[in-house]
């Protein structure tokens, strides 16, 4: 591995865990299930932080579409009333 892929790598990573912290918080804040109209508005939030913002608001918007789109994943969308089966995988 090069120095720039170890770089990049650990770079990942950070980005992995601040979604996992924020996952966290979310679910803390917001246990419902969450819905797709955050993750669009989320969305909407990145589209602008790459217009207007720098870098650093783009990341947290970044960590916030990653959070909505894995808890989607993993628990499902609340307008859709659907739970994942107990043992299904993906």
């Amino acid at each position: 591995m090069t120095p720039e892929q170890a770089r990049y790598r650990l770079e990942a990573m950070q980005f992995v865990q601040s979604v996992l912290d924020e996952v966290d918080t979310a679910r803390a804040c917001y246990p419902d299930k969450p819905t797709m109209a955050v993750l669009v508005e989320e969305v909407g939030e990145v589209a602008r932080a790459l217009q207007d913002d720098g870098r650093q608001a783009l990341y947290a918007e970044c960590i916030q579409v990653a959070a909505m789109a894995l808890r989607l994943a993993l628990e499902g969308a609340r307008e859709y009333q659907r739970s994942w089966p107990e043992g299904e995988t993906r």
